[in-house]
């Protein structure tokens, strides 16, 4: 049997190759193996192109090995990894769909992961973790961690020499390797289906993160999306105009007054981008008061799309949006624990970006039932 029907057989898709993506993409095999396994090295613009090749192809990572699945082989070792999870969001856990994926991808290959709520340690007297939570790590072979912290676990995970991945929706230092969102390549999607549609003036509502003692305020992922605004804007022509551009923290008292600005600028803008969901979610439902200065259904001026990358079902809203694909996340972040066990040693700066996905709002209308239009 060719080894296409023995991956078909044992229900792995192979999908696009790499040599495909290369030749759609126009590039090297090798440059394409760099930029799919987070390597750098690659100039932007190619790894941009690679990216937009991929997804194009919906090529995804092979999900076992071809010797693995030309053998139809049991694992020698039964592995239990844990996955970590902030206890404040155990009602919704916003990487729910992470997990489920990672637990699914594992639990085929004969292996556990097991999800652990923890109080991760926030600041330097809490950095040390206490005894159940080293013996917690202890007892298993590797861990996966969600979300922004969980360095104090993830630096006992190397101490005792365990597997260890870190998913988030942008990188950050933590010397393990990472599974993260593009961010970039999220919101260039989203410009360029603005300017296709034949916008000229769009509006940027980007959002940052002040920290606790009000020092400089933290970037998160802006400068990413941010960057790709700019591009788009140099590549289509369009010149970049600061009084389209608003910034604000997770205030959502902020909303209005900068919502009132948005509305006064003239000549007037014709789209909005918004680079955070749970910024979409203020201004989409600001609550008019009889105070209250603006009008209702105030976002209605403009054409609005939005960034989701936080886990929010896309049709919450039914605005045109790119959405970090968490399954996707979670099958690369178990792919690599396994990896970690047969001994592959990654990088400290080792990065995975993956591409969120584009969705219109015509094909969200699409997907909600007639009775909850």
């Amino acid at each position: 049997m060719a080894e296409q029907e023995v991956a078909e057989a044992n229900g792995v898709a192979m999908g696009p190759s790499l040599a495909e993506v290369a030749t759609a993409s126009d590039v090297s095999v090798a440059t394409v193996s760099r930029v799919l396994n987070g390597k750098a090295g690659v100039r932007e613009d190619l790894r941009l192109r690679v990216l937009r090749a991929a997804e194009r192809l919906g090529y995804r990572p092979l999900r076992r090995s071809r010797k693995h699945v030309a053998s139809g082989g049991k694992p020698d070792t039964h592995f239990q990894f844990t996955f970590l999870s902030e206890p404040a969001v155990r009602a919704e856990m916003a990487w729910s769909p992470a997990f489920l994926a990672a637990s699914g991808r594992l639990q085929t290959l004969g292996h556990t992961l097991h999800l652990q709520f923890v109080k991760d340690p926030v600041d330097a007297d809490m950095q040390r973790l206490k005894a159940n939570e080293r013996a917690l790590l202890e007892d298993c072979q590797g861990v996966m961690s969600a979300h922004q912290g969980f360095f104090a676990w993830l630096k006992e995970a190397r101490r005792l020499g365990r597997p260890a991945v870190r998913l988030g929706y942008y990188p950050t230092v933590a010397a393990v390797p990472q599974v993260v969102g593009d961010s970039f390549t999220g919101s260039l999607k989203l410009m360029d289906y603005l300017i296709k549609k034949g916008h000229k003036r769009i509006a940027v509502w980007r959002t940052h993160v002040t920290p606790f003692d009000g020092s400089v305020p933290l970037p998160m992922n802006e400068r990413e999306k941010y960057a790709a605004y700019r591009l788009a804007l140099h590549e289509a022509g369009i010149e970049y105009r600061p009084e389209l551009e608003v910034r604000m923290n997770f205030d959502w008292r902020q909303v209005q007054p900068l919502a009132r600005r948005l509305l006064s600028v003239r000549p007037a803008p014709t789209a909005l981008f918004i680079d955070n969901d749970w910024t979409t979610a203020r201004a989409m439902n600001y609550p008019v008061k009889e105070e209250d200065t603006l009008p209702a259904g105030w976002h209605r001026e403009f054409e609005v799309v939005h960034f989701i990358d936080t886990g929010v079902e896309p049709s919450r809203h039914g605005l045109t949006c790119v959405a970090l694909p968490m399954d996707r996340m979670g099958e690369q972040g178990a792919e690599m624990l396994l990896a970690q066990t047969h001994g592959v040693v990654y990088p400290p700066d080792h990065v995975v970006k993956l591409a969120p996905r584009f969705l219109t709002a015509e094909e969200l209308m699409q997907q909600v039932p007639a009775l909850d239009r």
